[in-house]
């Protein structure tokens, strides 16, 4: 069981267990684009969680980022994205692939709120990251920063270019 929350059964409310089996329904309906339904069962569990610390309560609340970042809503998005990085920080420490995880949310939602030098610092921070811990998950940097210098009206040579100077020295 990741988390309990109260959702109604019938007049009265029953206590609901989120069980894995639950927590991917929910990413089904998240990834089948099903935002409303996904939303409306994220925001319930999120509003229950008894210990708000928990890594369960980050990615609940992140999953809840996301649904905000796809139903064109960044700025709602910024707020569960930022607090599931305080969260994941305190737990998990500032070196953790989590971490680059949230900042690459982050750097998503300021993307397309239009604060692209947010963004940028938020991409780049991601992307050391994923470098020094060696993350499988480094091209999904580099294809967002590429995505976000061609945004900000650079060329693909200059992405490729600033995209290879991140790299840690050794």
């Amino acid at each position: 069981m990741l988390s309990s929350f109260y959702g109604a059964a019938g007049t009265a409310h029953a206590p609901i267990s989120v069980s894995l089996r639950q927590a991917n329904i929910l990413r089904y309906l998240y990834e089948r684009e099903m935002y409303d339904v996904a939303a409306n069962i994220v925001g319930v569990a999120v509003e229950t969680f008894e210990d708000k610390t928990t890594l369960a309560y980050a990615s609940a609340i992140d999953l809840a980022g996301l649904i905000d970042l796809d139903l064109c809503r960044p700025a709602l998005a910024l707020k569960p994205f930022k607090e599931a990085l305080e969260n994941r920080r305190q737990k998990l420490g500032s070196d953790d692939p989590f971490i680059a995880f949230s900042l690459n949310n982050l750097a998503l939602a300021y993307t397309e709120s239009g604060d692209l030098d947010e963004a940028y610092r938020q991409h780049e921070k991601a992307m050391n990251i994923r470098l020094r811990t060696k993350s499988d998950r480094i091209g999904y940097s580099y294809s967002n920063m590429a995505s976000l210098l061609l945004r900000m009206g650079k060329s693909l040579r200059h992405c490729i270019c600033k995209a290879t100077r991140l790299r840690p020295r050794k």
